[in-house]
């Protein structure tokens, strides 16, 4: 996820990604609801432009993504209902780390 493009997912019904070692590809398709807020997430933004920017407009990279999603858990007030989303999201950046 991490390695996607602006263009990857403006006006797109699905996001293909490709796994570097076996080469396989995965479609996750993007609801309604996604895809409007796609659309306002990239509004005047370039097709080559990497979808998620660090502060310094730089790629983010999955140390700072892990960073950012472990802060966000550990301030909410319900931290057993993150646990769940925390876990999920570590696994996805553990496993798109690896494509």
């Amino acid at each position: 996820m991490l390695a996607l493009n602006v263009g990857d997912v403006r006006k797109k019904a699905y996001i293909q990604l490709v796994e570097k070692k076996t080469g396989k590809s995965k479609k996750i398709p993007i609801n309604s609801k996604l895809k409007s807020m796609f659309a306002r997430f990239t509004y005047k933004r370039d097709e080559d432009e990497p979808l998620f920017l660090s502060v310094y407009q730089n790629r983010l990279n999955r140390v700072a993504a892990y960073t950012i999603i472990k802060v966000a858990c550990e301030s909410n007030r319900h931290r057993s209902s993150c646990r769940n989303t925390y876990n999920a999201q570590d696994f996805w950046i553990s496993s798109l780390s690896k494509i």
